[in-house]
């Protein structure tokens, strides 16, 4: 049974003994923010890196703010995000204010409140499904690019997690 396999390369829980990209030396970051507006709008930073800084994701942050522009009472945003440490840094939380939004943690650990959570397991489901044509980090990266940019409308993402959305 396990020698006539159609997909893998061994059991679950076994090393693979075989040549190959199963290395895990090589760290990617996406960063990725995304509004329920209807056009599918999206902010990517996605780099060679392990990690975020406080600093990376302030610059991130202030690019948003630019694009979204300033907040009024008639059309103000609530960024949400987890608490990593780079996302509660008072920079990043004053920046945000000081535009006119908001900004909400989610609660930590609990993943199911928040839709980009779900926008990152379809691409990792994305990356699963097409994980055998990918060869070279270029194929990877070209992978990442080309799940994200197929994304046409976030809507259903924050519907899923009880937002009601009047943009």
């Amino acid at each position: 049974e396990t020698s006539a396999r159609k997909i893998g390369k061994i059991a679950i829980g076994v090393r693979v003994r075989e040549e190959g990209p199963y290395g895990h030396s090589t760290k990617y970051t996406l960063v990725m923010a995304i509004s329920g507006d209807g056009v599918g709008k999206r902010w990517v930073t996605f780099s060679q890196m392990a990690g975020t800084t406080a600093v990376e994701y302030l610059d991130f942050i202030l690019d948003i703010l630019q694009d979204i522009g300033p907040g009024t009472p008639e059309r103000r945003r609530c960024l949400t995000m987890d608490n990593l440490t780079a996302h509660c840094n008072p920079a990043v939380v004053w920046a945000i204010i000081a535009a006119g939004h908001r900004v909400v943690f989610r609660a930590p650990y609990y993943l199911v409140d928040g839709a980009i959570e779900y926008v990152f397991n379809t691409i990792q489901q994305q990356l699963t499904y097409r994980m055998h044509g990918i060869t070279s980090p270029a194929e990877f990266e070209q992978a990442v690019e080309d799940i994200i940019g197929g994304m046409v409308d976030f809507r259903n993402y924050f519907y899923n997690v009880g937002f009601t959305l009047s943009i």
